[in-house]
């Protein structure tokens, strides 16, 4: 056999791997271009899988620690929570209704760190004909990871909110006191696991004794410091205490819940096997994950809402748009995010346009911002942090990046959330002002046009996710913005996994990235000194080392505010801080565009600017492509 004999081989081989991969995504595939419709055909049928791109490889399935938007979005086709957050009401999924409890006989006392519960109470003795009629009183009551102690106050009677103001003004080292709140939750008797078993009670409590376990680091646990406790007085009934009242207490039970029985005994829930092969009581059931390749998920017969119309679930995992694009192209996938730029080569492309449907979606619930790692010279300079802002030049950006589908924002809210200040002006594009605040630090520049003061230039490196054409265009402009001021500028472009891993570990100078919101505004897990990353919390999600006294408080406020007007005036405050001190240069909002094969129905852009329900979406009969599944 010669050479050339091989290499005829080798070359062969390579083809008719190309072949059986294409093969192995298109199996079963039929030609529907061409099918005739009539409107008695265009109705829901069960059949057929929706594939769809993916641009980056989950870190994890297991609810406990997903913290980024692009496997988060992946978790609710497999796993429930009690309630949804839906167009702003409240919605049941696992729970059947439910009750939320003012109790009125019962105080919470906070009290700070710098007093001890019986110093409080030997106070409250000497005064408590000033008082009502107290019946009992209960201490050794800890929160925020046992940093602050309660003294819960039970009276003969109800008392009006006059009674917390006799306690705060009892002794400066009260924060605040409030009424015991409680939810009483009755959970759907007809939900089952993945596995077959019963869904009960006992998986709620399980699922919230872990973020409510201070010795277990999970991200967003501050989110449930509010948890006094929670019992299961019967096999479907949940029943929780409150330390204190809440802004939409019902926020607290949307966290996905877990099965009990497999996950009880795991001695390492982050490195658990659980991760890879989660259990739920959702729509679709995990089937396979192929590491670089797939993620498969097969409908789950006895879901509790009806069985989904797609017999499968394919996410393709393909990071780069063009590829994407071919695969789209090629039928092996039916959607994807279109860039900005592919938007605007084939939105008007009438053969496109012939097989795809484009949906445009304005973006509310989140923006694009570069993050200052303020934990560094010069980024904990606030005066340096206003001068990059002014540099950059962000109407420029919309319109080179997004071609001016994008609206600004100035703060940490999400822009259609009555928080968002709409008084904070934007931040100005100055070269001008940004010099002027740099040279007032004592910086002047070198025979090179850098900054520099006491030998030291300001270098900056930005970086971003390597799978977003919009964020690597975006890095390029930005660079030659904080050239143009005198700073010596890079930009490094990082996969999904690594870039995280840097966020979480500190591990970088400012990084552009973006944030997905819930509606209720609570800043929390983002914006509070407690949240920023450490030994005791790694998985804190304030990464940029942001720490304030004055928001800190009114976040705090805000959280236990149950009046929207009271609380928005406090939000506006922290807006005008947060905006004022820049941790962030604050960019956009961008619409998102999304493709799909017209081959599917139920789908449409309702007035609110949300797509119809996944689970809505179907194939009529006739188009069915993948008659034989997923081979």
């Amino acid at each position: 056999m010669t050479i050339s004999d091989i290499s005829d081989i080798i070359f062969f081989m390579k083809i008719l791997s190309i072949f059986l991969i294409l093969s192995f995504f298109l199996t079963g595939c039929s030609q529907t271009e061409n099918v005739s419709l009539t409107s008695d055909d265009i109705k829901p049928h069960y059949g057929d899988m929706y594939v769809q791109a993916i641009d980056a490889e989950p870190v994890t399935l297991n609810p406990f620690f997903i913290t980024d938007s692009k496997t988060s979005s992946l978790q609710y086709d497999i796993f429930n929570t009690l309630v949804l957050f839906r167009r702003g009401k409240v919605d049941g999924d696992l729970a059947k209704s439910w009750e939320i409890n003012k109790i009125e006989n019962t105080v919470f006392v906070h009290i700070s760190e710098k007093v001890k519960a019986e110093d409080i109470i030997s106070k409250f003795q000497k005064n408590q004909a000033d008082f009502g009629l107290v019946r009992d009183i209960k201490t050794n009551i800890h929160w925020k990871d046992n940093k602050t102690e309660i003294i819960e106050v039970i009276y003969a009677e109800n008392v009006e909110e006059e009674e917390f103001l006799k306690w705060e003004n009892l002794d400066e080292n009260i924060i605040f006191a409030c009424h015991k709140y409680e939810t009483v939750i009755e959970l759907r008797q007809d939900v089952k696991w993945h596995d077959g078993r019963a869904f009960t009670a006992a998986d709620v409590l399980f699922t919230y004794g872990i973020v409510m376990n201070a010795e277990i680091q999970i991200p967003y646990r501050a989110s449930y410091h509010t948890i006094k406790s929670i019992e299961a007085p019967s096999r479907y009934t949940v029943k929780a205490e409150f330390y204190q009242p809440m802004l939409e207490i019902m926020r607290v039970w949307t966290k996905s819940i877990v099965p009990k029985h497999i996950l009880e005994n795991e001695t390492d829930l982050k490195s658990s096997a659980f991760g890879r092969m989660p259990v739920g009581t959702g729509p679709y059931k995990f089937s396979q994950w192929s590491t670089g390749e797939y993620l498969i998920f097969d409908a789950n017969p006895e879901y509790f809402e009806g069985r989904p119309y797609f017999e499968k679930l394919v996410y393709r995992i393909i990071p780069d748009k063009s590829q994407q694009f071919l695969s789209l192209m090629n039928g092996q996938i039916d959607s994807m995010a279109f860039s900005f730029d592919q938007y605007k080569n084939y939105a008007d492309d009438r053969n496109f346009e012939e097989r795809f449907n484009i949906y445009k979606v304005p973006r509310y619930s989140g923006y694009l911002y570069i993050g200052y790692n303020a934990s560094i010279e010069p980024f904990n300079n606030i005066y340096i942090r206003r001068a990059l802002s002014h540099a950059v030049n962000v109407d420029e950006l919309i319109e080179g990046v997004f071609f001016g589908d994008a609206r600004r924002v100035s703060g940490p809210y999400r822009t259609d959330s009555w928080a968002y200040n709409p008084d904070v002006p934007f931040m100005e594009f100055s070269i001008e002002k940004a010099q002027k605040l740099i040279e007032e630090q004592g910086y002047v520049k070198n025979r090179a046009g850098i900054y520099e003061k006491d030998g030291k230039i300001i270098s900056i490196t930005l970086k971003t996710n390597s799978d977003s054409k919009e964020r690597q265009h975006m890095v390029r402009y930005i660079k030659d913005y904080w050239t143009k001021l005198g700073i010596k500028a890079e930009f490094e472009l990082v996969d999904w996994k690594n870039f995280l891993n840097e966020l979480d570990t500190g591990k970088f100078e400012a990084a552009l990235l973006g944030w997905g919101l819930p509606t209720i505004p609570d800043l929390y897990n983002i914006w509070h000194t407690s949240s920023i990353p450490s030994a005791s919390n790694p998985h804190g999600l304030n990464s940029f080392y942001y720490s304030n006294k004055e928001v800190d408080n009114l976040i705090e406020k805000v959280r236990r505010t149950p009046e929207i007007d009271e609380a928005k005036v406090m939000s506006h405050k922290i807006h005008e801080i947060i905006a004022y001190e820049q941790p962030y240069t604050f960019l956009c909002s961008e619409d998102s565009i999304f493709v799909l094969d017209k081959r599917f129905h139920g789908v449409k852009l309702e007035e609110d600017g949300y797509l119809t329900s996944f689970l809505k979406w179907f194939v009529p009969e006739k188009l069915v492509k993948y008659k034989d599944g997923f081979k």
